[in-house]
């Protein structure tokens, strides 16, 4: 009962609390009501103002959406340019048909620069071949390897049919003179095979966009370009260039949405008025952001004391606001400061908070959901254990019983011809690979182990076959007791036996492992006759259930170290049909 009235006595509290608020808030608005007509006047003339600069953001806007056409005709130049989709595409040995094609193509290229109005574009073109042609004669400052990766060509070949601009410091080639660059981002599309034969980077010196709006904006106004992501593309102030602002872009965007003629905002501690447009085909905010001050420094000040008394109500009324609110909104803080150990995972139970009745309600809840999570996050790791242990015991039954017989048979066949030492040498391998595969129970071996298995595994297939397909093991000595789970690597020997020389008779298979940064990396590499990237697709998509290596799905492999190590784990297959197959599995680097 007594719980029950302090708490209706803390809601009764709280209502006075906010009912001051609201009270002084009454009382200082009837005295800001004299101040409307100066507030009415000032929005008057900021409106103008913003109107006359609206429309010279139109014609930058124009301007830009012209420099897009020039480089969209330099994209389709190059793309439609048959000598550079020869020496991209193709493996030209004639040294002279080679130098007659880098002639033409580099000629027909040069035209371009003569004729475009912008001069200062530098073409970088690289063809899937590897091949690369730079309009400037400068050198790639990256490989093309790591070019290959970079997020800019990574973007473009999401979407090979769209152009990107995308800031970058200092540029992909050798010339010290770019600091500040744009790299428009294209994929090369063969227009009569519809085929990538390669990608465009055309870099942009900073200056070509800032010579677009500079010249027309006076002190207290300030142009950006900023991508989406916030970076500054370009800047009336150089200072910024190459800086994030995601703030600004946001309220770029908030202001677009909104429609209105401007935003205010804090600008350098200062009120600003912000204008902003979207430059849907640069995926680019421009925003021009004007100072109040500059705006108003014409503008004819009221009375000093109409400003000296609503500058005694707002002290006051703040005053009161923050001690009230802080009084209110103290142990809330404190909850939500704990409460924000959850982002990393630390999900603890909150102690004892004085404060509202409301906070106190929230704490309850929070400590019930955390309850919850932990009870859910018990049984998860539960369950993910039996999952996994389950998973190798039926791993380890998917041993194939023709391979049981065949052995056997083969066991039979040499103590027909009396080669005793063989029969010995064959029954210990089998004996020594059962134990390992069957009878051990452990999830993981280490490598030297597996290495163990692998050898008595070829032994076997090496007296039912010949050996006509060798073996290969080149394994770093530091990664020989690494832990890796088991039956890993031997399903793709397997499959490299019975699958990878059905035309070819002969071979070798090579295992490589080896250590790179936090991952142990093993490869299985065989010369057979391959197979082709729509099989080596199928091999690793859940869709096919029934392709297996004799039993054991390459998926199941896959998820198998998934489940132990995380997304970033796994299978990969790089196969050409008449050449082989590369099969290349990553686990956790661990002792």
């Amino acid at each position: 009962m007594n719980k029950k009235i302090f708490t209706e006595k803390f809601k009764l509290s709280l209502f006075i609390k906010l009912s001051i608020v609201m009270i002084i808030s009454l009382l200082a608005s009837n005295i800001f009501i004299s101040a409307l007509a100066m507030s009415i006047m000032e929005d008057s003339f900021i409106d103008s103002f913003t109107i006359a600069n609206e429309k010279t953001l139109n014609q930058i806007s124009d301007k830009f959406a012209s420099f897009n056409t020039t480089i969209a005709s330099v994209v389709n130049t190059y793309r439609q340019n048959s000598f550079l989709r020869e020496y991209f595409t193709q493996d030209i040995s004639d040294q002279t048909r080679l130098f007659k094609v880098c002639y033409n193509m580099k000629t027909y290229l040069k035209s371009i620069e003569q004729t475009s109005s912008y001069t200062d574009l530098n073409v970088i073109a690289v063809g899937v071949n590897g091949r690369t042609f730079i309009s400037s004669g400068d050198t790639l400052n990256i490989s093309i390897a790591d070019l290959e990766k970079h997020p800019i060509t990574v973007q473009s070949k999401v979407n090979p049919s769209k152009i990107f601009y995308n800031y970058c410091f200092p540029g992909i080639t050798t010339n010290t003179k770019r600091n500040h660059v744009i790299i428009v981002t294209k994929q090369l599309i063969d227009p009569y095979t519809a085929t990538n034969f390669g990608t465009i980077y055309i870099t942009i010196d900073e200056s070509v966009f800032s010579n677009m709006y500079g010249g027309i904006w006076p002190n207290g106004s300030k142009i950006e370009i900023l991508s989406s992501n916030g970076m500054v593309v370009s800047s009336s102030d150089k200072r910024l260039v190459g800086t994030m602002d995601t703030i600004m872009v946001k309220l770029s965007a908030a202001h677009i949405e909104s429609g209105g003629p401007y935003t205010n905002i804090k600008h350098n501690k200062n009120d600003g008025v912000l204008i902003a447009k979207y430059l849907p085909v640069y995926d680019m905010y421009m925003v021009n952001i004007v100072d109040k001050n500059y705006i108003l420094k014409g503008f004819i000040e009221s009375q000093p004391l109409i400003y000296l008394v609503c500058f005694f109500i707002s002290f006051l009324a703040i005053a009161l606001v923050f001690l009230i609110t802080r009084r209110i909104t103290q142990p809330l803080t404190h909850l939500v400061s704990h409460m924000r150990g959850a982002k990393n995972g630390n999900f603890t139970k909150v102690s004892e908070v004085r404060g509202s009745y409301e906070v106190r309600e929230l704490q309850q809840v929070y400590n019930i959901m955390v309850d919850e999570i932990d009870n859910y996050v018990n049984r998860l790791v539960s369950e993910q254990k039996g999952r996994r242990k389950a998973e190798i015991s039926a791993l380890q039954m998917q041993i194939n019983p023709h391979f049981l017989y065949n052995t056997l048979a083969s066991i039979k066949y040499l103590s027909w011809q009396g080669n005793t030492q063989a029969v010995t040498d064959t029954i210990n391998a089998l004996i020594l690979l059962l134990q390992n595969t069957i009878s051990k129970t452990d999830e993981k071996i280490t490598v030297q182990e597996e290495l163990l298995n692998l050898k008595n595994y070829v032994a076997i297939n090496h007296v039912r076959y010949g050996s006509d397909i060798e073996v290969e093991y080149s394994v770093d000595d530091d990664c020989l007791d690494c832990l890796i789970p088991k039956l890993i690597i031997q399903p793709f020997i397997e499959n490299a036996f019975f699958h990878a020389y059905q035309k070819k008779q002969e071979g070798c298979i090579r295992i490589f492992i080896k250590h790179r940064v936090d991952k142990l990396i093993c490869e299985v590499i065989d010369d057979g006759d391959g197979i082709s990237i729509d099989r080596c697709d199928k091999l690793l998509n859940k869709k096919y259930e029934k392709d297996h290596f004799s039993g054991i799905g390459i998926r199941n492999v896959d998820e198998r170290l998934k489940l132990i190590y995380g997304e970033e784990y796994g299978v990969k297959i790089i196969s050409k049909v008449g050449v082989g197959t590369t099969v290349t599995i990553e686990m956790k680097y661990e002792k």
